[in-house]
């Protein structure tokens, strides 16, 4: 197993565990969802200092195009990063719910792992931590993410 494949396991595990704690069993998708918009701009905040704006939404939206690739339906909900570096969709169809969740998780554990190989994983050890502490945010994003499809004008 090569250095890569274990950065990425390490990556999937710290999301899979992430997401375990901040969610109750049986979280709809539009939870998770809220709760991975609001890792990733955790992910954002804690990087920005050391890659720069410029970069870092280049990173951003290379990773999301790589995710909408994988998960056919993020292309369906019009993923994107909005200019306060969150990430922004149209609100999301019952039937594909799941997929979408799946593949913000993705993007999320995607951002993680090219974050680090970019950086020699000396970028690491803080992005997880700042992802770790993101908990008590994600559940302010669930709240953000119900009003922002209600309202329709965020973007």
């Amino acid at each position: 197993m090569d250095d890569r494949t274990t950065d990425r396991r390490r990556h999937e595990r710290l999301v899979r565990s992430w997401l375990d704690d901040a969610l109750e069993i049986g979280a709809s998708a539009s939870m998770r969802a809220g709760v991975v918009r609001a890792g990733v701009h955790a992910v954002w905040l804690r990087s920005h200092p050391v890659m720069g704006e410029v970069t870092l939404a280049a990173i951003f939206q290379r990773v999301i195009d790589t995710g909408c690739k994988a998960f056919p339906a993020l292309e369906r909900i019009d993923l994107r990063m909005r200019e306060t570096r969150t990430m922004a969709w149209e609100p999301i169809e019952t039937a594909i719910a799941d997929e979408v969740a799946d593949g913000l998780c993705f993007v999320l554990v995607e951002l993680l792992t090219v974050l680090g190989r970019l950086t020699g994983n000396a970028l690491t050890p803080a992005v997880h931590a700042e992802l770790r502490c993101s908990r008590a945010a994600a559940w302010s994003s669930v709240d953000e993410l119900q009003s922002t499809h209600t309202d329709g004008d965020e973007r």
